[in-house]
This record gives structure tokens, sequence and C-alpha cells, in this order.
């Protein structure tokens, strides 16, 4: 662990030395370079600036991130359309070496037009790495790393507008990878920046459910909820009424290269310049010559797997307590499975177990220096056989994730959880043990639900000692519209129950009343539940 840690913090090397014997600076290293400002801005105006002389005459400003080898700045790898008269135009080129800047210019740019742009990654800095076009840090090649641009004249912004700068991206899948999931569930994929062509949509076969341990396929049934030019939403509900099994894995699969967005403006002129950007990028990081299925997978309700109790356990003094919450199969409590560390490595320990099974208290054969930090392998089981689910996802057991570590990962592991965006996946019957930390800080769930679930959201805090008073809210899949929202239900704390209104997903934040605090002490509770009908 420590080793591991010390490599995370190793200083990196600096991309850029600069030769102050020759005053010309040189790149080093595999930092990729990228454009990182355009002036007009990308889907900006031309406008005149010699007002002396008639017609349009101007510059256009790219600046680098880094010092370019300008014998490859040339006409192969900088490529000027006229959208209006369907044809490259060649344009001057000058770049300024000491201020990483290339400047593009024409006699006269044509009126009332719309123009693209594309640097490929032919261009490279001085160490030879290509242009970044896409800016995800790799280098993907022609036509992935084009950086692609709009400029317009007079009255071509109409083009302009409508052109495509980015893919589509498969913003997410649900259910998430995770535990309890419902067997009743649906599901849902989100695209955004699309629309998405709505025959790649109908017709193939892109979206999979199948059971993990048999392959056996789960029958769908398709509807698309919505499709412009903000997001694609599709979802899926098992046909024939038919539910999965309780307790088992299921996988998703969305394939790749199946889907695409409609042609924008500029294709529909006869401009393919850009048309690879219809291409869905499937992990967010930017288009690839091969981009990958997204796999997610899912346990149904049925299993709940143990978990370390992270605002109880911890250092008590003379001994590390580690709390679980289920009954534990105290054979796999061994020095393999929970060990005790400290600022000089391992510490040795005699294990002395609760009446209960659910707890243990280790206690030091040394003395401890410095930060004491708490470990138990993903090899330790419940009473049912169940491995520890150490990341709290719904799932035990994950080879490389469900380790437990103590720590500031103990305090919170659903964090960064604090917006919409980066909410915490979350199903029926899930518990969570959480913080406001710090003050002002709000936590962010989500869960998918079916229209008509009858379901509660109850969070304990000041009735079980916590400082916190907490304010609970129910929104909507947009994170903004209130389905409901309760303060002080239960004393100080927060009880909502209520029918949801649609089939989708479903957001849950929880803050602090009046002006928000917060601490290392600010615990809550969070159950999610789904009545009985």
């Amino acid at each position: 662990l420590v080793f591991l840690l010390v490599l995370s913090c190793a200083k990196k090397e600096n991309p850029l030395s600069v030769d102050h014997t020759a005053g010309n600076p040189s790149a080093i290293g595999t930092a990729l370079p990228t454009v990182v400002d355009t002036d007009p801005a990308n889907k900006g105006e031309i406008t005149d600036e010699n007002g002396g002389v008639s017609g349009i005459q101007a510059r256009i400003k790219i600046v680098f991130s880094d010092y370019m080898d300008e014998t490859t700045i040339n006409s192969t790898n900088v490529l000027f359309y006229n959208v209006m008269e369907n044809k490259y135009e060649d344009v001057d080129m000058e770049y300024d070496a000491a201020r990483k800047t290339l400047y593009l210019s024409k006699a006269e740019f044509q009126d009332n037009c719309a123009f693209v742009l594309i640097l490929k990654p032919g261009i490279t800095n001085l160490a030879g790495n290509p242009l970044d076009g896409n800016g995800n840090g790799k280098a993907d090649g022609d036509p992935y790393d084009r950086a692609v641009f709009y400029f317009y004249t007079g009255t071509g912004n109409g083009i302009v507008n409508a052109a495509r700068i980015t893919p589509p991206v498969l913003a997410y899948v649900q259910p998430d990878t995770g535990g309890n999931v419902p067997v009743n569930t649906g599901f849902r994929v989100r695209f955004e920046n699309g629309p998405i062509d709505t025959m790649t949509l109908k017709s193939t076969s892109w979206f999979h459910v199948e059971k993990t341990s048999t392959g056996t396929s789960v029958t769908l049934d398709m509807n698309i909820v919505s499709n412009n030019k903000d997001s694609t939403v599709v979802a899926f509900g098992i046909s024939g009424g038919d539910t999965l099994d309780s307790g088992e894995e299921y996988t998703i699969t969305v394939d790749a290269g199946k889907l695409m967005a409609f042609p924008d403006t500029l294709e529909a002129l006869g401009c393919t310049l850009t048309t690879f950007l219809k291409d869905v990028d499937m992990d967010g990081d930017g288009l690839e010559a091969e981009e990958q299925n997204v796999v997610v997978y899912f346990i149904t309700q049925g299993i709940d797997f143990p978990r370390v109790h992270g605002l109880v356990s911890g250092d008590k003094g003379d001994y590390f307590y580690f709390k679980f919450t289920k009954k534990m199969d105290v054979s796999t409590f061994t020095k393999e499975n929970i060990r005790v560390f400290d600022s000089e490595g391992y510490v040795p320990g005699t294990m002395r177990i609760d009446l209960d099974s659910m707890g243990v208290e280790y206690y030091y054969d040394r003395e401890v220096l410095g930060e004491v930090i708490g470990w138990v392998s993903m090899e330790v089981r419940d009473t049912d056989g169940n491995m520890l689910d150490g990341n709290g996802n719904g799932i035990g057991g994950e080879e490389g994730k469900d380790d437990w570590v103590s720590g500031e990962i103990s305090g919170d592991p659903y964090e960064p959880n604090d917006d919409p965006s980066s909410a915490y996946h979350i199903s029926y019957g899930t518990v969570i043990y959480a913080l406001i930390n710090p003050a002002g800080d709000e936590d962010w769930f989500k869960f998918t639900g079916n229209a008509g679930d009858s379901i509660e959201i109850d969070i304990d805090a000041n009735t079980l000692g916590s400082p916190l008073d907490p304010v609970l809210y129910l929104y909507e899949n947009d994170g903004v519209t209130v389905v409901a929202w309760d303060d002080d239900t239960d004393g100080l704390d927060s009880y909502i129950t209520c029918t949801l209104p649609s089939s989708g997903l479903y957001y849950i934040k929880i803050v602090d009343y009046g002006v928000p605090d917060g601490g290392p002490d600010y615990f809550y509770h969070l159950k999610l539940n789904e009545l009985a009908k």
C-alpha cells in the first residue's frame, strides 16, 4: 500500500525543457500537443480587420499548447474548406514559434459564407508527438484526432451553429454495476450530444442482457423515450412482464460501432470532413479507431453482501475496531485477511471477536506510530458465504475493488457525489452510511424506478447523535424538478414516501439545513426501500 502511494505521488517529468544556450525551446517526453485557443472562437465570426480595403481581410489565430514542428504545418495537414462553394481553399500560413501560434489569412474571405478548418494529427511538436485534436491524451490517428473548427462571415452562422464539433457520447447505462437490483427492473441508456439516427436505434441489435452464469439472453422490448440534439434516451423492459431470477448476476452489453448520429448541416451540404463525428464515443474519452463495447454487470435482490461499517470502525487507542454490517464467518478472520499498518509498516496484533460475530478488536502487539490504517481483505465472508463488499456498490468479491482500507475512503466511500453528474447509483433495499463533510457538502444518489412504485426514503442522523440536521430531496431525471422533499418528519431527521409518477432515473439529495454545516462527525444513515404493493 505504501509503495503504491509513493508511486502515485512521484514527481512527473516536465514535458518541456528550454535550451537557454541556443535560446530555442525544445519539447521532450511523450506529452501530446493540443489547441488551447482560437480567435475567432470556434463557430465564431470572421470580421474585417482592414476597413480601408474592400472585402473581408482578417487573420485566424490558432494557439498550441506546445512548440510545434513548423515543417508539419502545411497544406497537407491544414485544410480550409468553403462550405458554400464545396471546395478547399488556399490560406496563407505563418507560424510564430516563440508564441506557439499559427496565423491563417487570405487576400479576401468570401462574405455570407461558412468555413471548416481541419488540423490533422500529422502536425507534430518538436519531439514528433502528434496533435491530440480530441484532447483525450492519446494518439488516436486520423481522422479521430482532427482538431475541428468552424467559422463564418455575414449570414453563414446558421450553417455553423448546427455543425457537429464532438461526437455523441454514451452517458450512462442503468442499472449500473451494483447489487440489490429489483427482479422487475427496467433498463435505460442515455446518449448525449445527439440526436442518434433512429434507423440505427431500431434496426440493429445493440443492447443485450444475459444471465452471466448461463449466457441465457433476456428478451427485451424497446422504447425511444426522447431523441434530440441534447440527449437520446432509450428504455427497455423485460418482454411479457417476466422478471429476472433473484440473487443472480446479469451482464449488460452495449455494442460499439452500431449506432451513429444523424447527419449535421455540413454533411447535408456535401461536406464529409467531419462525418466521423457521427460515431458514438462509448467511454467519453474521445473517438478512437476501435471503440470498445460497454459492459455492465449487476446482481438482483436476494444477496446481501457484508460491508465494513466505516463510521464505527477505527483506531481506538490500543486496538483497532472493525465493525461489519452482518454476522461474519469468524474462521475468515485470519492474519492474512485482517491487518493494521502504521507509519512503520505492518502492526502485528491479537484479535478478539465480538460475541455477535459482527466485530473484531485488533489489539496492537507493539506501539503504533503515526497514522493507523486498518485493512480487510475481500476474502472475509459472512455466515452465508458472501464475500466482502469493500467499495459499497452492492457486489462483494470484486477483484481489485473490494479490499477495504480505512481512512478517508471509510468516512464516505461515495464521494465525490456532489451533483447529479457524479451521483452514486443505488437500488431499492440499499442502506448508505455516509457523511456531510466538509461544511456545505451535498450528497447525491440516483436510482432507477418504475411508474407506480411506492417508495420510502428514510434518513437517520440527529436521532443517532449526529449534529446533522438533514434536508432530503427527491428529483426527477433532470436533477432539477422536485418530486418530494422533507426536513423534519422524524424530529430533525427527514423521511419521504411517495409513488413514482413515471419510469426512469431519480435523484436523491441530502444537505444540512439552513446555513449549511458539516464535518467528519456529521454522519447519517440513508435507506431506500420499495414498499409492498
